[in-house]
């Protein structure tokens, strides 16, 4: 009976063993799905033109070649979005294509206009701005899997592979957190 019991404890063990060993990978495949998902939301979101907000939506920086230069101004300050108020309005298009007309109310000078706008497909400039951070990502996953992968069986890499996964999702959340839903800025 002692036999047995034995027996059972290190098949036990090996299974947890396992489990604990196909961990990092599972870890892997979720940072990789979401440096995925991140990629297709920068690919996919339209282009306003303007460059920068800051956080009570007051317009920062314009791109002179978008598609809101002459119709915002800096120092315009967003008050709502096709309706919806700028503090509820993450992210700012989201139900929106490139394409699609938007309506803005705007404070100018201490007057409240609205202004509207075409939204278009981001250039090839801004494409390389949203996705150099997930190309970043991308090294950090690399590296943390190829650790994972060839790492020696007495060296201690595990702490090593999180902290590039980690690094790796938090840029990720930071590309997408503001074109993607707002979990994604509260990872941050």
């Amino acid at each position: 009976m002692l036999e047995s019991q034995k027996l059972v404890r290190i098949l036990h063990m090996n299974a947890i063993q396992r489990l604990w060993s196909t961990l990092p990978f599972a870890i892997a495949l979720a940072v990789l799905v979401f440096l995925g998902w991140g990629a297709s939301s920068a690919l996919d979101y339209p282009y306003d033109g303007v460059t920068r907000y800051d956080p009570y939506g007051v317009v920062q920086e314009i791109d002179l070649n978008g598609p809101t230069a002459g119709v915002l101004q800096v120092e315009d300050q967003t008050l709502s979005i096709n309706g919806v108020p700028w503090n509820e309005a993450r992210p700012l298009y989201a139900t929106s294509n490139a394409g699609d007309v938007v309506q803005q109310e705007v404070l100018r000078v201490g007057e409240q206009i609205s202004v509207g706008f075409q939204l278009v497909e981001p250039s090839f400039e801004e494409l390389i701005t949203r996705l150099s951070p997930l190309l970043v990502a991308l090294f950090f996953w690399l590296v943390a899997v190829g650790l994972q992968a060839f790492k020696p069986a007495y060296e201690p890499t595990t702490l090593l592979f999180f902290f590039f996964q980690s690094t790796a999702a938090l840029l990720i959340a930071g590309a997408t957190s503001s074109i993607g839903p707002v979990w994604t800025s509260s990872l941050l």
